[in-house]
């Protein structure tokens, strides 16, 4: 995030603004990544003007959208405004990806400008889909543009101006010379220092003294002299020293029949059809000509460009409201609740309340509210803030509003304020089943903060409280989950308790223990039990809430990549997808993508992945959620992989001090996995001792944190940086606990690792070369990249150890083949340096891949561009490949920078034109 120096002149900086702009919409700021910048000014400081300004010459496609006060109570509302793209009528889980869809289309054909003003009055889930927009511009030939206020503070757009590659760009007051600018611009003539000096209320503020000008005319005491403007000497009164105050005169000198008019517009909250504001009247629309003409007459009302009247700013829409006596206020709420009727229920709701209308038709209104927006959590939040304050101010309880506004704040990924809602609500709250809810859901957001100390202190606090019987097992069992995930304590090696008894919680920590000290087939059936039973919405006949159990589907991937692989997880990880599209549980898809990008990573999709943590990271980076230590490991093998060992190293340097995310970060479940990344990243720079010292490091830790399950995963890398720095010893030890520690049966996936492991440390070299073919075999089954590439590794080296040299330069390229087709050169050189400390030198690993044109597209890439040419969707391309639509433009810009084309229209008659060819 940048911005100039307060001192910057307001022309300088909106001259460089401008200039900024032109080079992101024409090629983007290669410095920086920027895509998206924010204008940020206060009330009145002229944010339209200067984005019309800088915008009137953009050779682009523009969507243009203006919030107005009340936008923030209608779901996606300015997003569809902004891209012409009406409303569904119902909203989904999906309603984001249609929206991307359009955004997808549009930049489709060419270069496009999305704005949006006012956008701090923008609704939250308009809002969200801008984070993602902001994120698929890095790979679209768009650039987005924002006008904001510092206040209020909105929640998501904070988190946009958090990141790094959003630009912010604050506007100092008008000088002397810019007022004198506006003056002509307005008028034509430059001012006197009489017409200065009037002026000089004002304070920089355009509004502010276009309205102290705009009053000076209308009293018929502006005069000209030449090329000059000057205020009539004997001028009576002087104008209004403050803009509410001049808007107050306007709306006070209104005639009857426009003032009635101006109330209904500003109640009304936002742009409407006179054929709306007429039928509040039961009047026609041709009543309110005379009466409109009036407000447009006054400067406080016009019309936009769909033919809808609008208050020109909101200092209009405060005036009218504080203006207007509340009983009056009450008769417009509700004729305004009545026109909208069941059509707009979010509506319906809050003019109701704001009616003051009787507690129980206010709650049927809000029940039905809540119906539209079960997949909107984070409008729901807003309208349940709003109340809470009028509950509050009634001197009704709030306990239950309060309850539905932390779950909704929580399911929407709002952790910080869910955290502050719920301490607020435990404050006042008196009802034991409430009091149990709320820290239930508040223990929840703990977690998924990293903030595993205060959760296990609030647990333990809570032992005097009277709590009901099946919260107090929640607790319980959330106590061992957050103790197992946050790594406190070595992995318990006896169960948690009889599964009967278990709760969720209990369910899904039994299933993550019994996967990690090995009983992987018991951790598949638990694992898959929980994500059945999880409820993320409403309560079921259990008692089962969605703050209970609530990352139960993330986790039934996790537990086949340690028991069926790779293949198995990525299938059961597409089942996890459907699920969160069906609950509509948006808040997992940040950790569900961390998930996910392993598996992608350990099957060597590496640019998937790395795509796909990208993309996880960078919500990470501005939201409230904690790092967990194998989503950064993950990361840091793929630039292992690929080579690239100073970014490898700078991650981890990062990690080390903090750096990554918001600085919470967490050891998952005790893993030693940043000491793994060590140990590969000193083996990569052939620092042998160091490597041994971090592989024995990460052995003695994943032992004593009863970790063997992951521990025979990391036992091929561990054995094989034994051998490089020949140390025994730590041979030795590695051999002896995988045969005497890990539970038998092993899984599928434990039991290749295992025997690579083990054949490393005590086979012979004839034995090693054909257990090494035999695993490399198993691992391609299972679809291990770095297993299968291991297994031809070990079966070269111990060929060419034996002198078969010709049998070791074959194996060798098995190896080099398989690294090559996943793109990880960093595996390439490891191997070939082994065969040359070895005594041969592998002089190919076999045809290597075309760079540009269409022979140089990957698999993954070929079936995009295939989707693309058919003309689906890139959200719907997501859908059927199982991966985000981030990663799917990703794969679309790859495309396009190999074959030199610059739009999905000239992608998609190429690929169409090449197939009919």
């Amino acid at each position: 995030m940048t911005s100039p120096p307060r001192s910057a002149e307001r022309r300088d900086v909106i001259t460089g603004f401008r200039r900024r702009l032109d080079d992101l919409i024409h090629g983007g700021d290669r410095r920086t990544d920027t895509r998206c910048l924010v204008l940020l000014a206060d009330s009145g400081s002229g944010k339209t003007s200067i984005l019309r300004e800088v915008t009137a010459d953009a050779d682009v496609s523009i969507g243009w959208a203006t919030a107005a006060e009340l936008s923030w109570r209608a779901p996606y509302s300015v997003i569809g405004d902004a891209l012409g793209s009406a409303v569904p009528d119902t909203l989904g889980a999906d309603t984001d990806e249609y929206f991307l869809t359009a955004v997808d289309d549009w930049a489709g054909a060419g270069r496009c400008l999305l704005v949006l003003d006012d956008a701090h009055h923008a609704d939250a889930a308009s809002l969200n889909v801008l984070l993602s927009v902001v994120d698929a511009a890095r790979d679209l030939p768009l650039t987005i543009l924002v006008a904001a206020r510092p206040l209020p503070q909105r929640e998501y757009l904070t988190r946009l101006m958090r990141r790094a590659d959003v630009g912010v760009v604050g506007i100092p007051p008008m000088d002397a010379m810019d007022l004198d600018v506006l003056v002509h611009d307005h008028h034509g003539a430059w001012p006197t220092a009489r017409l200065q000096s009037a002026l000089a209320p004002a304070q920089g503020n355009p509004l502010h003294a276009t309205t102290i000008l705009d009053d000076l005319d209308r009293g018929g005491v502006l005069i000209r002299v030449g090329d000059r403007l000057d205020v009539a000497r004997d001028a009576e009164p002087a104008p209004a020293a403050w803009v509410a105050d001049s808007i107050a005169a306007r709306i006070d000198s209104l005639e009857p029949s426009a003032h009635d008019l101006a109330v209904k517009l500003a109640l009304w909250g936002g742009p409407t059809h006179l054929e709306d504001l007429a039928a509040l009247s039961a009047v026609p629309a041709a009543a309110l000509l005379t009466p409109a003409q009036a407000l447009l007459g006054a400067g406080v009302a016009d019309f936009d460009a769909t033919g809808r009247l609008a208050t020109t700013h909101d200092a209009v829409t405060e005036a009218v409201t504080e203006r207007t006596p509340f009983p009056l206020r009450a008769v417009v709420h509700r004729a305004i609740a009545e026109r909208v009727g069941d059509a707009d229920p979010v509506a319906r709701a809050f003019h109701l309340r704001a009616a003051g209308a009787d507690p129980r038709e206010i709650e049927v209104a809000d029940d039905s509210a809540a119906h539209v927006l079960a997949a909107v959590p984070s409008v729901r939040a807003d309208l349940l803030t709003d109340a809470v304050d009028a509950a509050a101010a009634a001197g009704r309880s709030t306990q239950l509003l309060s309850l539905e506004r932390v779950l909704a704040l929580a399911r929407s990924g709002q952790l910080d304020r869910a955290d502050e809602a719920a301490r607020t609500a435990l404050a006042v709250a008196d009802d034991m089943d409430v009091i149990a809810r709320l820290y239930r859901i508040r223990l929840f957001v703990l977690t998924a903060r990293g903030a595993m100390d205060e959760t296990i202190e609030t647990i333990d606090s809570l032992a005097g409280v009277d709590l009901p019987e099946r919260s107090r097992r929640v607790l319980t069992d959330l106590r061992n989950y957050v103790t197992l995930f946050g790594g406190r304590a070595p992995l318990p090696m006896q169960p948690y308790g009889p599964i009967a008894d278990l709760t969720l919680t209990g369910l899904v920590a039994e299933a993550l223990r019994s996967c990690l000290v090995g009983h992987t087939h018991q951790a598949v059936e638990y694992a898959a039990e929980a994500s059945r039973r999880f409820m993320p919405t409403e309560p079921g006949p259990d008692g089962v809430d969605s703050s209970e159990g609530a990352s139960a589907d993330l986790w039934p991937p996790f537990v086949e990549l340690y028991h069926g692989g790779p293949r198995v997880a990525a299938e059961t990880m597409n089942d996890t997808i459907m699920r969160e599209r069906e609950r509509g549980t948006d808040w997992q898809t940040t950790y569900r993508q961390l998930i996910q990008a392993s598996i992608l990573t350990v099957r060597g999709q590496l640019s998937d992945a790395a795509a796909t943590y990208d993309t996880a990271f960078e919500k990470v980076a501005v939201g409230d959620e904690a790092v967990p230590s194998l989503a950064m490991g993950g990361r840091v093998t793929i630039d292992i992989a690929r080579g690239d060992f100073a970014s490898a190293e700078r991650r981890v340097e990062d990690w080390d001090a903090g750096r990554v995310g918001h600085g919470v970060l967490v050891r998952q479940f005790g893993l030693p996995d940043i000491e793994r990344q060590k140990m590969l990243i000193f083996e990569a720079r052939r620092r042998h001792r160091p490597a041994a010292a971090m592989a024995s490091a990460a052995w003695s830790g994943a032992i004593d944190q009863h970790a063997y399950a992951w521990a025979a995963t990391i036992s091929p890398a561990c054995a094989r940086v034994a051998v490089r720095a020949m140390e025994p010893s730590l041979l030795e030890r590695i051999a002896h606990d995988l045969d005497t520690l890990l539970p038998r049966p092993l899984s599928p996936a434990t039991a290749a690792p295992v025997r690579l492991a083990t054949a490393i440390a005590c086979a012979d070299s004839a034995d090693l070369v054909t257990i090494g073919v035999e695993v490399a075999a198993a691992a391609h089954e299972l679809d291990d990249m770095f297993l299968e590439v291991a297994g031809w590794e070990e079966a070269a080296v111990a060929a060419a150890t034996a002198g078969d040299r010709d049998r070791a330069i074959g194996l060798a390229r098995r190896a080099l083949q398989r690294a090559e087709d996943a793109g990880a050169d960093g595996l390439q050189a490891r191997v070939l340096s082994r065969m040359r400390a070895a005594g041969v030198r592998v002089t190919t690993a076999g045809r290597r891949r075309a760079s540009t044109g269409w022979e140089s597209l990957t698999p993954t890439e070929s079936q995009v561009t295939e989707l693309v040419a058919m003309g689906v969707s890139g959200p719907d391309i997501a859908a059927r490949l199982f991966m985000s639509p981030r990663t799917v433009q990703t794969h679309v810009s790859h495309v396009l920078a190999k074959l030199g084309l610059r739009t999905r229209v000239e992608l998609a008659a190429a690929a169409s034109a090449r197939t009919s060819g």
